[in-house]
């Protein structure tokens, strides 16, 4: 809640409900947090049901939830937690970017505190959130090696890691 603790395990990835992620919850009479109980509530339909997640980055406080690229959709995603006035743990979702979605969660690293994805037209791209508007955008991080990027016919198998202070993304093996 808030970003700073880890607290919840959130988890997507069922293809009939491809719009849906769910998060786990605190199990009582402890009151830990236990990645096995999923209460009956504890989901969320995050935009159009046609695109599907495919990853979730930390960003500040917020928690950045990447959809399928589409254009017909957003494909950002904000998520905040708080305490409801009975001290339940509450997330709320805030609409972000649309178009420019991700390929695959293989492809989600954090490159210092900037979280980058693949696109499969946008070449390598970092999420910013502006504090003051809460607004995301996707900026393109990859303008030097886009062409090389767009003769790749598939970028499906990509896969990416930070690496000594670099984003290295493999395509093709």
């Amino acid at each position: 809640i808030g970003g700073a603790d880890s607290d919840r395990l959130f988890f997507t990835g069922n293809p009939r409900l491809k719009n849906t992620d769910w998060h786990c919850g605190i199990s009582a009479p402890e009151y830990n947090v236990d990645p096995t109980y999923i209460p009956d509530d504890s989901f969320a339909r995050i935009g159009s049901d046609s695109w599907a997640g495919v990853g979730y980055r930390r960003l500040g406080s917020y928690q950045v939830i990447v959809k399928e690229q589409n254009d017909q959709d957003a494909s950002l995603f904000l998520r905040s937690g708080g305490l409801d006035g009975n001290g339940r743990a509450v997330f709320a979702l805030t609409q972000g970017a649309s178009g420019i979605g991700g390929i695959s969660d293989k492809t989600m690293a954090n490159l210092g505190d900037e979280p980058l994805f693949l696109s499969r037209h946008n070449g390598i791209c970092g999420i910013a959130v502006s504090q003051v508007t809460q607004h995301a955008a996707v900026q393109n991080r990859s303008w030097f090696v886009d062409g090389r990027l767009r003769e790749e016919a598939d970028l499906s198998s990509a896969v990416a890691a930070e690496w000594c202070g670099r984003y290295v993304l493999c395509v093709n093996g």
